[in-house]
């Protein structure tokens, strides 16, 4: 069964700000030690927002072997001072169907990690136009008050290493592009590897942060966006503050957050 086949993305990411790719070299900090057992010793590349850039792992990468990470890993420091964030990784698969497996965790600014996606969390997207076949992760993130900077760790588990993913076979997807009958032959697997090609892709939500600073009593305290939601939904419930959940609710309906209906509901009938 091909891995989550065009799944619906948890939050949609607006990437008007980005007005080009840039390629980032991950070796260009010389200094950096290569291998690593040690999160502060991770090669930080600093990014502003908004960005979205393109980056390799190969056997020039540096490695994370810290029981967590299994090999390459990449790191980013990001302003935490632009409200709500939305973030988007991409990872390729390339053309000997090898494709890099990530984990993406989100740091605040004293290291504790505030949110993760691992790679079952990912969805996968067949190629299209000049874009390999890929796995993506889409999520938002609402850091902390301080403004402190945030980090994005991202890296691989020896988990993630030993498995494979299914792909749309090249000639079902010249089928379904025509819109014509996909032959009856089977999907290939792309191989996790140590190598491969990603992209990263980070914008403000300033809609998002508006409507909460606006409309809720307190800005949420490094959360991600849907968490949050459904957390403060069930809160209210709990508290017999029916009026403020349901005014929660049409919150999250408005920002399109995933099940905060069904939440809501939950939350009632559990009283």
């Amino acid at each position: 069964m091909i891995k989550k086949w065009l799944a619906p993305l948890l939050v949609g990411v607006l990437v008007t700000g980005c007005t080009s790719t840039e390629q980032l070299d991950l070796q260009q900090n010389q200094s950096a030690e290569k291998f690593i057992t040690h999160l502060e010793n991770v090669s930080w590349n600093v990014l502003d927002i908004p960005t979205e850039v393109e980056f390799t792992f190969n056997q020039s990468s540096q490695l994370l072997l810290d029981g967590k990470s299994a090999g390459p890993v990449a790191g980013f420091i990001i302003p935490g001072n632009r409200g709500s964030l939305d973030i988007s990784l991409a990872s390729f698969v390339s053309n000997d169907l090898k494709v890099y497996a990530p984990t993406v965790v989100i740091l605040d600014g004293q290291g504790k990690e505030i949110y993760k996606k691992t790679f079952s969390d990912f969805q996968y997207y067949p190629a299209k136009m000049l874009d390999n076949d890929q796995f993506v992760t889409t999520f938002n993130v609402i850091p902390d008050m301080t403004g402190q900077e945030l980090k994005v760790l991202i890296y691989t588990t020896a988990e993630d290493l030993a498995g494979t993913s299914q792909i749309l076979h090249p000639a079902k997807a010249h089928a379904l592009a025509r819109h014509t009958q996909p032959p009856d032959i089977a999907d290939p697997y792309a191989n996790h590897s140590l190598s491969g090609h990603l992209r990263l892709t980070i914008t403000a939500n300033d809609i998002v942060s508006r409507h909460i600073v606006t409309n809720t009593n307190a800005r949420p305290q490094g959360t991600e966006l849907t968490a949050y939601y459904h957390s403060e939904i069930k809160k209210a419930v709990v508290e017999n503050n029916i009026p403020k959940a349901l005014g929660l609710l049409d919150e999250a309906k408005d920002l399109g957050i995933k099940d905060a209906q069904e939440i809501f509901v939950k939350a009632i009938n559990s009283k």
